[in-house]
């Protein structure tokens, strides 16, 4: 039986910057295809695909991101059988004063 690839875990921020954000993860899955990365602004209910890193991947960094606005980013692992359940990071502020909260 096919089934998506195992989520990532231990998302987090590092380095964030005036307009991006470098995230990283733990790789858990041992079949993906990639990771999609995404994000939204805190109050956007649609979820935005920054990019899809190659297998086995542990990080990216977002760009085009505005000072001071509150985001939420989430990576999923990806396969040809469908995704995983999403890791969540939100973040306050972004470049501003980074408040991390909601980890999932």
């Amino acid at each position: 039986m096919r089934m998506p690839p195992a989520a990532p875990t231990g998302l987090s921020v590092a380095m964030p910057s005036t307009t991006s954000a470098a995230l990283a993860w733990t790789d858990n899955a041992s079949h993906e295809t990639g990771f999609k990365v995404q994000y939204r602004e805190d109050t956007a209910s649609a979820w935005t695909t920054f990019a899809t890193t190659p297998a086995d991947a542990v990080s990216a960094t977002v760009s085009g991101l505005t000072a001071g606005t509150q985001y939420e980013f989430r990576v999923l692992a990806t396969n040809a059988n469908g995704d995983s359940t999403p890791v969540t990071l939100a973040v306050t502020d972004v470049a501003e004063s980074l408040t991390v909260s909601g980890l999932a």
